[in-house]
């Protein structure tokens, strides 16, 4: 048996990748990761909505670890297995259900959805969490579909996030 006894695992430049302290916990300085809101609510006047997320300035939202964000669509900088996850408050919506999609590279096979049925008239929210395996450039973006309606809004306390998780 041999062991590997370091506490930090360093690049050449001196950036450091991981951290292991004396109880064994493991840390890394940049993981793959994002989490985005609204600045406010938006208003929807079609019966299909790709969110173009911004960095809200509220709620700690960040991007980093390479991430990008153009218009909605994160793009991962690495290959990897990737959590995602998005919560989203519809308000208005006066149609029986509302479709949540989370798309990668805007592929139909490689969607991971949630159908909500009998939305409340005033508000309603609907959340989709899907493990993927992503390669380096993919592109991740969510797209709404209230059955039908054409005149409703997204509530600025939605958010979308993921985590390079392996």
């Amino acid at each position: 048996m041999s062991n590997l006894l370091v506490q930090n695992i360093k690049h050449t430049n001196g950036t450091t990748a991981q951290t292991i302290d004396s109880s064994g916990r493991v840390t890394r300085s940049v993981l793959p990761s994002w989490r985005l809101g609204l600045t406010g609510n938006v208003d929807v006047s079609a019966t299909g909505l790709q969110v173009d997320w911004n960095k809200s300035s509220t709620d700690q939202c960040f991007i980093q670890g390479g991430c990008s964000n153009s218009s909605g669509v994160i793009t991962v900088p690495v290959s990897g297995v990737y959590q995602i996850n998005t919560t989203c408050r519809v308000n208005d919506v006066g149609t029986n259900y509302i479709e949540l999609y989370i798309k990668v590279n805007d592929d139909d096979d490689s969607i991971g959805y949630h159908i909500e049925g009998d939305p409340y008239s005033s508000y309603h929210s609907i959340s989709a969490s899907e493990i993927f395996s992503l390669s380096a450039n993919d592109n991740v973006r969510i797209r709404l579909y209230p059955g039908g309606d054409s005149s409703w809004r997204l509530h600025q306390l939605s958010k979308f996030s993921g985590v390079m998780i392996g």
